[in-house]
């Protein structure tokens, strides 16, 4: 789990040095307390996040606080969905991305031979123990990367 502020920039970056010298799936989190400037934050990470195979599955609630997460599934992201759309209800979770729509990206990623790699937002979870618990039952894997802010 790699935590760090809201500096998009500085993160991506990270996260670019990282998967090159890892090579191997790695889950990333990314907290955003407050709503502020959220849209437009995420605007420019989903273009960023993108261009480096990132795909963007969101949730969010009502009082649109957000926790961006990305995640390398071990098994389908599809077929993970709703197992993780299930665990997360307690957070009051208000909107996901659709199946669909993650079907389509990753037929996409097969016909260029990449791994997926999905990004989560959700939200308002305050014990990142929790949500760790939440990806070990859904069977994914997370390397823990801790770095100063």
């Amino acid at each position: 789990l790699f935590f760090v502020d809201n500096k998009g920039e500085e993160w991506i970056e990270e996260m670019r040095s990282l998967i090159n010298e890892k090579q191997k799936p790695v889950a990333y989190f990314w907290w955003h307390q407050r709503p502020v400037g959220t849209e437009t934050t995420l605007t420019c990470l989903r273009k960023e996040l993108d261009d480096i195979g990132f795909f963007p599955i969101f949730a969010r609630t009502h009082n649109r606080c957000y926790l961006f997460t990305v995640i390398d599934f071990i098994v389908d992201p599809v077929e993970n969905l709703d197992e993780l759309q299930q665990r997360w209800k307690s957070y009051y979770l208000g909107e996901w991305a659709s199946k669909k729509e993650i079907k389509k990206k990753v037929k996409e990623w097969e016909e260029e031979g990449k791994v997926p790699k999905i990004l989560f937002l959700v939200s308002s979870v305050t014990e990142i123990d929790c949500s760790k618990e939440i990806f070990e039952y859904c069977g994914i894997r997370a390397h823990i990367f801790p770095i100063r802010l």
